[in-house]
């Protein structure tokens, strides 16, 4: 790394990530490399380590010595590890990535540019399947339907405003990260706080955008596995989705507890319901959490929740898909 102050800072979670860590970090250095000769910043990679158990930053200090390594002593969680390498880091750009994320040389140059708009409060990536080369994470969008967010994708050509943004590959203003908060524990151990995080962003008249050109591969939920079934990272899911629409959303509060008792109860005709009751109970052991996030970090409104997603709705001519499962 060049001694002169980064403009960019790279912040890279890491717990237990022994068998992908060095080949994220490998393929950051070059996309860092490549930014570098494009446009004379310098970048600074951060990789922050959640208390791993595994060998992994001792093989990243090995194979990739000029990293900066936090180790934390206690797991707090993909938030908690992010929020405490914005606070280290020093560019004003901070770019986030999952240690499960391999990115193309081109990645960086394609995600910062759209933040020469100063009203661009962040810019999320396109990711491809890390085995299959499949799309993985699009241009995420939502709906409401009967006053629940309902999340949509689409795979435009061009860069384009959108709704969500992905915390595992995506650029933020760390300025405005900071202030905002960063990732909410409400959401702990993880899901949401990214689009939580963007929706709030959308709402107070920023602009979040979504580059396909910034293209990164990824191997997917990697961690959370380790912990978590797939049937509980699906409760997760549905879980925060209830946390978001409490604390973040305004004018279609009372929609969405009209329309709540049918959305529970709705995939006990498809045979799965025990999942999302479950869910339904575990937010609401956080309820007073999430009314305490609103009470702390209350989004300005410059635009109402109607207006938020009218602003970010795919280019026209675009095909948008409703994510399996989500009504």
């Amino acid at each position: 790394m060049s001694a002169a102050a980064p403009s960019v800072s790279i912040v890279i979670p890491n717990w237990n990530g022994e068998a992908f860590l060095v080949r994220c970090v490998s393929a950051a250095m070059q996309a860092v490399r490549q930014h570098r000769r494009e446009t004379g910043e310098e970048t600074e990679i951060i990789v922050v380590d959640d208390a791993s158990t595994d060998r992994s930053v001792e093989m990243l200090r090995r194979d990739c010595p000029s990293v900066r390594v936090i180790q934390r002593n206690v797991n707090g969680g993909f938030a908690e590890a992010v929020n405490h390498g914005a606070r280290e880091a020093r560019g004003a750009a901070l770019v986030l990535l999952n240690s499960d994320m391999a990115v193309r040389p081109e990645f960086l140059t394609a995600l910062l540019a759209p933040l020469a708009d100063p009203q661009v409060f962040g810019v999320t990536a396109k990711t491809l399947g890390w085995s299959t080369g499949e799309p993985d994470h699009l241009n995420m969008t939502a709906r409401l339907a009967r006053g629940q967010i309902v999340l949509e994708y689409s795979d435009p050509a061009e860069a384009c405003d959108t709704l969500l943004l992905l915390g595992g590959a995506a650029a933020v203003r760390r300025e405005l990260f900071l202030q905002a908060g960063g990732f909410s524990p409400l959401f702990q151990p993880g899901y949401w706080e990214d689009y939580d995080l963007a929706l709030r962003a959308v709402k107070a008249g920023w602009r979040v955008v979504f580059e396909p050109r910034a293209l990164a591969h990824h191997l997917g939920k990697a961690s959370l596995r380790e912990r978590h079934t797939d049937a509980a990272i699906k409760r997760l899911h549905e879980r925060n989705r209830l946390l978001t629409t409490w604390s973040t959303l305004t004018g279609a509060r009372w929609r969405h507890w009209i329309g709540l008792p049918g959305w529970v109860a709705r995939p006990l005709w498809r045979g799965d319901g025990a999942a999302r009751l479950r869910a339904f109970g575990a937010a609401l052991r956080r309820f007073p959490d999430a009314i305490r996030r609103r009470r702390a970090f209350p989004p300005p409104c410059l635009r109402s929740d109607a207006q938020a997603l009218a602003a970010t709705r795919p280019p026209q001519g675009t095909v948008v898909r409703t994510v399996p499962g989500e009504l």
